[in-house]
């Protein structure tokens, strides 16, 4: 292990010498992304008023959202884009000479991003925690380590979602847009338009019968909501059946995309 670690913190310390390389980059792309949850914020605001829609009054949305936008940024990825490019182009070749399966290379990358975000966003809510009461948690130590736990687990699963539609690449240019249609359809289902329990019955079945759910809405829930009216032990069940799934799919389509990739030069 001390090899395979090795190497690990030795990509890891490249992924964050290019993030201080491009930090304006990375500020106005994080930024960005906060914009989004912040207008769906206003308008349940605005929608709301002073009263209560499902049991949700204005200081629920803010939690909610906060909870949402907290986690997305700690799950979001973009190897999708990195694959297609690779792939496309050839340059995947010199990932495959590497002592180093290439998945690796995107999983630090993934981590110094996250944890650069995450010590940030913490330090944000933390100062937030002292000025505005409605941001406050009510979570016990055990509740605050399940909360980890899940955003791990749909961290991965959403790394894992993105990295198998990448390597459609093998057999189509149109990866990004496959995983652009899948993205937008799991938009409406893991609980950023609105929390599981204000969506249709349909609705909300299909969200839990789908991964997207969760990949968000499960682990913002268990900040947010009152764990009584969730089933946690099933929650961890399904991140990980899911998890496990494209844990396979990912194998199987790797040994057989290699069979597929030809590149000259690159």
């Amino acid at each position: 292990m001390r090899p395979f670690l090795k190497k690990y913190f030795r990509l890891m310390r490249i992924a964050w010498l290019i993030l201080v390389e491009y930090r304006g980059e990375t500020f106005f792309y994080m930024f960005g992304s906060f914009v989004t949850p912040f207008v769906t914020l206003a308008v349940w605001l605005a929608v709301t008023g002073e009263g209560q829609i499902g049991g949700y009054g204005s200081g629920d949305f803010i939690r909610y959202f906060l909870a949402a936008m907290f986690v997305m940024r700690l799950t979001i990825s973009w190897d999708v884009w990195e694959l297609d490019a690779q792939i496309r182009e050839g340059t995947f070749s010199s990932y495959l000479v590497r002592p180093f399966n290439p998945i690796h290379w995107r999983i630090t990358e993934n981590l110094v991003y996250k944890v650069f975000y995450l010590a940030l966003m913490v330090v944000a809510w933390g100062v937030a925690w002292i000025f505005f009461p409605v941001v406050r948690l009510d979570l016990t130590w055990l509740q605050v380590a399940a909360v980890v736990l899940a955003i791990s687990f749909a961290a991965a699963i959403r790394y894992m979602l993105g990295y198998c539609v990448g390597l459609l690449a093998f057999w189509t240019n149109r990866s990004v847009a496959i995983f652009s249609l899948i993205d937008g359809i799991g938009y409406f289902l893991r609980g950023m338009i609105a929390p599981l329990p204000l969506l249709p019955p349909f609705v909300q079945s299909i969200a839990e019968m789908s991964p997207f759910y969760w990949m968000l809405g499960f682990p913002a829930d268990l900040m947010t909501r009152p764990w009584a009216q969730l089933d946690v032990r099933q929650g961890f069940l399904i991140q990980g059946m899911w998890l496990a799934l494209f844990l396979l799919l990912y194998v199987w389509m790797w040994r057989q995309g290699l069979k597929k990739y030809g590149a000259v030069g690159g």
